[in-house]
């Protein structure tokens, strides 16, 4: 089975299958899709391009992406998200949906992710009074263990930071997992 679908309002779609829904995604949707039977599994393979999008109360300027579902796993290919100047980009992604909550999908999502950040203020919603100029770049993998960092920079008008090698450690527990993440990094500063 193939599914195209061409600048669809995913807002007004999903309103009309949920009605009532709360938090409504919106965006313009780009979709080439295909359902493969093997070995008793149904699998769903997509190209996906999503354009103006907002999720949660985050705006998104674009997604971009190649991935298969198989109802327990989403597994990306590849993707680009797009806000504002800010960039995430990632390979081989695999992210359960067998788990309680986001924190515990991130925590058992595996694959190689990479952010470019330049406008933190825009990326996380809070307003800073007075930001300095920046430019973060780290690149890493997910891992059981938290993310394994392969590179990084943080530049600013007053020097730069190259972390040489990083990790960070999930905390034990889900729920305090932010608060309680360790932090490992091989610096070195200019």
């Amino acid at each position: 089975t193939e599914l195209a679908l061409d600048d669809v309002d995913l807002e007004a779609a999903w309103r009309a299958l949920s009605p009532g829904a709360r938090d409504v995604p919106r965006a313009r949707v780009d979709l080439s899709a295909r359902i493969v039977v093997a070995g008793g599994r149904r699998l769903a393979i997509a190209s996906l391009t999503a354009r103006e999008g907002c999720v949660a109360g985050r705006s998104v300027d674009l997604v971009d992406a190649d991935l298969a579902f198989d109802g327990a796993a989403l597994d990306v290919a590849r993707i680009d998200v797009l806000q504002g100047p800010n960039a995430l980009s990632g390979e081989h992604l695999s992210i359960p949906f067998d788990r309680a909550g986001w924190l515990e999908m991130l925590r058992a999502s595996r694959g190689q992710i990479e952010l470019d950040i330049t406008d933190v203020a825009g990326l996380t919603g809070a307003r800073a009074a007075r930001m300095p100029a920046h430019h973060l770049r780290v690149a890493g993998e997910l891992t059981s263990t938290g993310v394994e960092l392969s590179s990084g920079r943080l530049v600013t008008a007053g020097g730069e930071l190259a972390i040489e090698r990083g990790r960070f450690e999930w905390g034990a527990d889900a729920a305090e997992l932010l608060r309680t993440t360790r932090f490992d990094l091989d610096t070195s500063a200019n």
